[in-house]
């Protein structure tokens, strides 16, 4: 699975360089891709039916899609590491599980990340 992931991240990655690079008149950054997933989680909630995994899991890649293709245009126009969001999401989220199992809620664990995301944010861009 994961080789066939990072062969999706791949060409989504040289999806948008060649937009970039050559400034296609359709692609309205931000809207694009971000109105495709609004599309797209519509068309999935549509497919949310027994015997129907085909459209459902391609419905679901379609998401995959543009959701790496914002990370793509985003990382490329030097706004984020796309690295440093997949850890970030590794960290947010095994710290949640990981505090279930000692009876710790879920939202308790959120508010505590939220603080630490502040500091963090205040750290990088108000010191």
């Amino acid at each position: 699975m994961i080789n066939t992931i990072q062969k999706i991240l791949n060409l989504s990655e040289k999806r948008i360089k060649w937009v970039i690079k050559n400034e296609e008149p359709w692609y309205k950054w931000p809207k694009t891709h971000i109105n495709e997933i609004k599309w797209e989680i519509e068309e999935m909630e549509k497919e949310f039916k027994i015997n129907n995994s085909v459209y459902l899991e391609d419905e679901l890649w379609d998401i995959f899609w543009d959701y790496m293709c914002i990370l793509d245009w985003l990382e490329q126009k030097w706004y984020i590491n796309k690295e440093k969001v997949f850890k970030r999401c590794y960290k947010k989220f095994s710290k949640r599980l990981e505090n279930i199992k000692k009876w710790i809620l879920w939202d308790e664990t959120k508010i505590k990340q939220k603080k630490e995301l502040l500091k963090e944010h205040k750290e990088k861009y108000w010191s």
